[in-house]
């Protein structure tokens, strides 16, 4: 939860810029991040999350400030320990949970094409923060709901 807290604070201002800063180049590699997650099929559920998180890395390099892919990077073992954990999501649920993240990463990934940092935002804070409100519930802690703006 304490990872996610503080990913939706970074993330936030990553998307933002990303969409703001983007390239060409920044582009196609978000892009190939998010079409080799949207189309892995595989069993290997650490797989499935590193693909995750590449995609995220993609964007914090989309900013063209290092210290965003720095500190996803220094702090990829307590993601990848999110990821996995919610990638190992029950058999009946998988599907369903796989086809709602890639839909949410094609809404972050829209926003930052489309230049748009508010809408990059709220893409963003709509995958995050169901994560962490459901990490929230898990700890019978109050869930903060606000707006995004």
């Amino acid at each position: 939860m304490e990872i996610l807290e503080l990913r939706l604070g970074v993330e936030m201002q990553s998307v933002a810029l990303a969409a703001a800063r983007r390239t060409p180049e920044a582009l196609a590699d978000i892009a190939r991040a998010f079409d080799y997650l949207d189309n892995l099929e595989s069993d290997d559920v650490e797989l499935e999350a590193r693909a995750d998180f590449e995609f995220h890395l993609a964007i914090a390099r989309a900013t063209r400030n290092p210290h965003f892919p720095q500190f996803l990077q220094a702090v990829f073992s307590e993601i990848s320990f999110d990821l996995v954990m919610k990638h190992r999501q029950s058999a009946r649920t998988y599907q369903t949970y796989l086809k709602k993240i890639n839909k949410e990463h094609a809404a972050i990934f829209a926003a930052i094409t489309q230049g748009d940092p508010k809408a990059a935002k709220n893409a963003l804070a709509a995958h995050l923060e169901e994560s962490l409100n459901r990490y929230r519930a898990m700890l019978d802690e109050p869930q903060i709901v606000e707006s995004a703006d």
